[in-house]
């Protein structure tokens, strides 16, 4: 594991409610709950900016597909 650095938030107090019985729910710690959550979102963000980039090159003409049916074609299927 890497260096650890502390991240504060503020919230309201039924915010917090929430998120510490959401956390309980899970048998996590709201430390526990709360990166997976920010974990989550950053893998959503690298999808879509692997989609993104799939579908760029793609449109250059740098990727080049082959349908399913040819490949079963092609292995005689």
């Amino acid at each position: 594991m890497g260096k650890t650095r502390m991240l504060n938030l503020r919230t309201t107090e039924e915010d917090y409610l929430a998120v510490q019985n959401l956390a309980r729910f899970q048998g996590k710690n709201i430390s526990e709950f709360v990166m997976d959550a920010i974990r989550a979102q950053i893998e959503d963000w690298e999808d879509i900016q692997a989609i993104l980039e799939y579908q760029k090159e793609k449109a250059e003409g740098k990727i080049q597909t082959v349908s399913w049916e040819n490949v079963q074609r092609e292995l005689g299927l």
